[in-house]
């Protein structure tokens, strides 16, 4: 025959679980987990451009590396503009609509998370330009790609308003979230210039991020909540 205090300590624990797993299953939302930022060299310090950008656009899909159409990393300070660190990235005018700078990033470990159809994305990165440019075009982009490099819809996610101001002192941020499609393997993270904008002067990039934000399934939740009520039951029995 148990005795009471066996008794008293298993209605605990049910009550416990109970809980924990009524809570994990309505509101799933508030245990959501940000990842580290996914950009491989995100201030342009280490690692030199690839090139050609096409192998990052097109197989064999150059991945965490920057490609480019028609930039460079300067060192110190170039155009009346500083670095953040030691490095940043500088565009020019590659004679079409934009310049751009490119980086595939394999998000293929957190497939569980995204294909719960939950997960988010937000890219973004700091924009300076010199004194000469009034109101310098700038974009931030992602867009997703399947485990055979097939693009997913929605295509991508783009923000650039608005301009930037000419106050070389001053680093200013555009990011952009977006709603991750499932089976998403791949983003194509982008920053650019409009080049109409920047015309013959130079344009700036630096600190860039991209970051996942994924809800787990709600029985990861739960077992979670199971393993540390154990723990606080067998510290109470101890």
């Amino acid at each position: 025959m148990k005795s009471l205090i066996t008794i008293t300590r298993s209605l605990q624990l049910s009550r416990v679980l109970t809980t924990v797993i009524a809570v994990a299953a309505a509101a799933p939302s508030a245990y959501a987990i940000i990842t580290p930022n996914l950009v491989t060299d995100p201030g342009f310090e280490s690692n030199p451009i690839y090139a050609p950008f096409n192998d990052i656009l097109n197989a064999p899909y150059i991945q965490n590396q920057w490609g480019e159409e028609n930039s460079t990393i300067v060192a110190g300070p170039n155009a009346g503009v500083t670095p953040i660190g030691n490095r940043m990235l500088r565009m020019a005018n590659s004679g079409g609509g934009a310049t751009q700078a490119f980086q595939l990033i394999d998000v293929s470990a957190y497939s569980a998370a995204i294909n719960l159809g939950t997960a988010t994305v937000t890219g973004s990165a700091l924009y300076n330009a010199p004194t000469t440019i009034a109101a310098a075009g700038v974009g931030v982009s992602v867009s997703f790609f399947d485990s055979s490099n097939v693009a997913l819809f929605p295509a991508f996610a783009i923000a650039g308003l608005p301009a930037l101001d000419n106050n070389t002192s001053t680093w200013e941020q555009r990011s952009v979230t977006s709603l991750l499609p499932v089976n998403t393997a791949f983003i194509l993270m982008q920053v650019a210039y409009g080049n109409v904008s920047i015309g013959n002067s130079p344009g700036f990039v630096d600190e860039t991020s991209m970051t996942l934000n994924l809800v787990p399934e709600p029985t990861s939740i739960a077992l979670s909540g199971i393993a540390l009520a154990g723990a606080l039951l067998l510290r109470k029995r101890r």
